[in-house]
């Protein structure tokens, strides 16, 4: 949500090829898998939140965003965002 926050705010991400990124991941032993079903939902609230005034063209994208019953409470990101003004 933040390079979107920061993209429709009007802000920039500069691409510094010095700088490193790292990772920490959990002992191999349990293993790492992706949670679909959690990342469906952030997409739908960054969608919902960020790009509701184009969520007609977002849903044609990727009409599983279309259902929004399992999103929660996005009023504090709505509020940030109007309080921001983008």
């Amino acid at each position: 949500e933040m390079s979107v926050r920061i993209w429709r705010c009007g802000g920039s991400i500069a691409f510094v090829p010095c700088s490193r990124v790292g990772h920490l991941f959990r002992p191999a032993s349990t293993g790492y898998s992706r949670h679909f079903s959690v990342e469906a939902v952030n997409k739908k609230r960054l969608a919902a939140v960020w790009f509701a005034d184009k969520m007609e063209r977002v849903t044609a994208a990727a009409p599983y965003l279309s259902n929004m019953s399992d999103v929660g409470d996005i009023s504090e990101r709505v509020a940030l965002r109007e309080r921001l003004q983008c």
